[in-house]
């Protein structure tokens, strides 16, 4: 199975050439029944066992991103299948594949289809699977043949060509015709390069709870966890995915159920499980899970890697990226209504969505397909004013709980969300945990009776001492009277301010108390 497929601008128009064939194939949709790129992908999309497969997606402009990361280019799909065998499905798309929908959606997004795009498939067993990079590391210097490679664009935009020496590189610069169609210099993503003779090839670029609060430990998986308003101190230490610990027992109601396909989805991090480093945007992290019941649930937490929602509830916390620093979770249950409301509201940091699902009932996918959600998932928005507070009408489900949510959108300038936002709402001082010292943090501030205070750690959780570098967690308290515990992956260091943030309050006395406890002389920075 090897095919070349160009697709055209503007469209689901697209031909393709099969290896021995002399000219393009005639236009056809190219998610049409029988086109090539269609009738492999359902081979995994209409599987009875599709969990059987091997797959490693990657793209610097992945379903769900708002917009393309400034990183590597390469956009390609590995799916290994059982009989040791599979391909490598190389192309120039955004937005593609969403292995997360079904096959009709693979080319339903506009951003998929607005320009042109090209897709290369080649048939591997398992053992050439695994060592396709060292081939597209070495090829062209194999292959020793000059190249011609196309580059959409002008001689003062494109590299010079190199002309010295037996080898040579020269540019096409387009615009280039496929089959008849023309296709314009700014409407081409795809790359593709011919050596002068023999070889075609293309390029690339190398719910047990309403709510629950858990921090987990650093160098592991040991953790504690307070329920608000019923513990006056944290549960005894626990590794985090314990069968019965809620961290573990809220997932898998997903994970076990046997409905999966059921539930609506939205997942969103800076680093997301498989990711090779952290995106210098968005810190936020959390998962929206909506049920069948018009209710579910909002998990925000400060763990890199989690969740894999492509895994198994025993894997959440298999990866060394996830158990190595301390990380705090804080899970609230919402009604569907409510939860719209927070997705509206979370929008405004512009987070990075990795992973979303959509229903398979029609019954529930209004949730998904609601303006809230889909803002959220495919929205890239300036708002004003840069920041919103949740309504006071948003509260957790079951004997309902007073929340308070943050969010500030990413600005040209420095604005730090605890002291132009937070303590201007909840109108107490605050103070907040930015593990560092006064020289990484930004400077206390103790104008007016509305200050903000730093906590720099060291901190200690029950009876465990978290060291300042080992702590990804952000929270914050007011210093007196009214309780609201916040978390958020934002704290008060320059770089923070230069991004969008989130901070998710719920008003308990118990939590706030314990948090509190955990300030003292030596680790707060405070105003005199």
């Amino acid at each position: 199975m090897t095919f070349f497929v160009y697709k055209l601008p503007g469209g689901k128009s697209s031909h393709y050439l099969l290896p021995a064939a002399a000219d393009w194939t005639a236009a056809a949709e190219i998610d049409a029944a029988q086109q090539p790129v269609h009738s492999t992908m359902n081979k995994y999309f209409t599987a009875g066992n599709k969990d059987h497969a091997n797959i490693v997606a990657y793209s610097n402009y992945p379903p769900h991103f708002k917009f393309e990361l400034p990183m590597s280019p390469g956009k390609g799909l590995i799916i290994a299948e059982e009989q040791n065998k599979g391909f490598w499905l190389v192309h120039t798309a955004k937005y593609f594949p969403n292995l997360a929908g079904v096959i009709g959606d693979l080319f339903s997004n506009e951003k998929t289809t607005k320009d042109a795009a090209a897709f290369l498939c080649m048939s591997y067993s398992d053992v050439n699977l695994k060592a396709i990079d060292i081939y597209s590391n070495y090829v062209v210097k194999i292959l020793k043949k000059s190249l011609q490679v196309y580059t959409p664009g002008t001689t003062t935009t494109v590299l010079k060509k190199s002309c010295a020496g037996s080898l040579k590189v020269e540019n096409v610069l387009g615009p280039i015709t496929v089959k008849d169609t023309v296709i314009p210099i700014g409407q081409d993503s795809a790359r593709w390069s011919v050596p002068k003779s023999d070889t075609i090839l293309e390029e690339r670029s190398l719910y047990p709870a309403d709510r629950f609060i858990v921090y987990k430990l650093p160098g592991g998986k040991s953790s504690h966890y307070l329920l608000p308003n019923a513990a006056a101190a944290w549960t005894a230490a626990a590794d985090i995915d314990a069968a019965q610990q809620p961290v573990h027992s809220t997932m898998n109601l997903y994970f076990a159920s046997a409905n999966r396909d059921r539930a609506n989805i939205v997942a969103y991090s800076n680093y997301p499980p498989h990711f090779k480093f952290e995106l210098p945007m968005s810190p936020g992290k959390g998962v929206i899970i909506a049920e069948e019941q018009n209710k579910g649930f909002w998990l925000v937490h400060t763990a890199k890697y989690f969740p894999n929602i492509a895994g198994t509830v025993a894997t959440l916390f298999s990866d060394e990226k996830t158990t190595k620093d301390a990380a705090a979770f804080l899970c609230m249950s919402y009604s569907d209504v409510n939860l719209r409301a927070v997705a509206k509201i979370i929008d405004y940091e512009q987070p990075i969505i990795y992973f979303t699902q959509r229903s398979s009932v029609q019954a529930t996918q209004a949730f998904y397909d609601s303006a809230e959600i889909q803002t959220l998932i495919n929205g890239l928005h300036k708002y004003q004013p840069i920041g919103t507070v949740s309504a006071d009408s948003i509260r957790t489900l079951t004997a309902p709980g007073t929340v308070k949510i943050f969010a500030t959108a990413p600005v040209a300038y420095s604005s730090d969300i605890y002291s132009n936002y937070v303590v201007k709402i909840l109108k107490k001082t605050l103070q907040v945990y930015t593990p560092g010292t006064t020289t990484t943090v930004l400077r206390k501030s103790c104008a007016g009776t509305l200050k903000v205070e730093n906590v720099l750690g060291p901190i200690t959780v029950s009876d465990t001492v978290i060291p300042i570098e080992q702590d990804s967690a952000r929270w914050s308290v007011q210093k007196s009277d009214s309780d609201f515990v916040c978390l958020s992956n934002t704290g008060r260091t320059a770089d923070d301010a230069k991004h969008g943030a989130t901070v998710a309050c719920i008003l308990s006395a118990d939590a706030t108390t314990l948090f509190r406890s955990m300030i003292t002389t030596q680790n707060l920075d405070a105003c005199l």
